[in-house]
């Protein structure tokens, strides 16, 4: 499991490292890509909940999804940026690269990545539509 968490950030680092990004702001990078997407699905969440009164017990508000944001990266940051823990394991998926293991979980990154990506703008184009009509 937590191989598949280093794979999905691998992709998102391997994508901004080959854009001419350093090392570090790359690694930080994928974590903040990863934090933001998890705190705004935890957000569509909170906001669908109220919508349909199902657990009603939190109001969305600014301190609310800096929490949530700060909580996130903090995990993150403790499980992969800390010590620079990031680089030996990266360092290892470049030259494992073009063995047909790790391009197999790539591919199924790449596909996590973009699906969770797809997955929250339909998500959030269903919010604005449930606003608009009031319903």
């Amino acid at each position: 499991m937590i191989d598949f968490y280093y794979i999905i950030h691998y992709t998102v680092y391997s994508f901004y490292r080959k854009h001419g990004e350093d090392k570090s702001t790359a690694a930080f990078s994928a974590c903040c890509f990863h934090g933001a997407l998890f705190t705004l699905f935890i957000i569509e969440l909170l906001a669908l909940c109220n919508k349909f009164s199902i657990f009603n017990i939190v109001e969305i508000s600014k301190v609310s999804v800096w929490v949530i944001s700060m909580f996130i990266l903090s995990i993150d940051y403790f499980v992969f940026l800390k010590r620079k823990r990031y680089s030996e394991i990266f360092a290892e998926y470049d030259s494992l690269r073009d063995t047909e293991q790790i391009t197999e979980k790539l591919k199924w990154a790449k596909f996590y990545n973009i699906s969770i990506v797809l997955l929250e703008i339909m998500i959030l184009f269903m919010i604005d539509y449930m606003n608009q009509h009031n319903s």
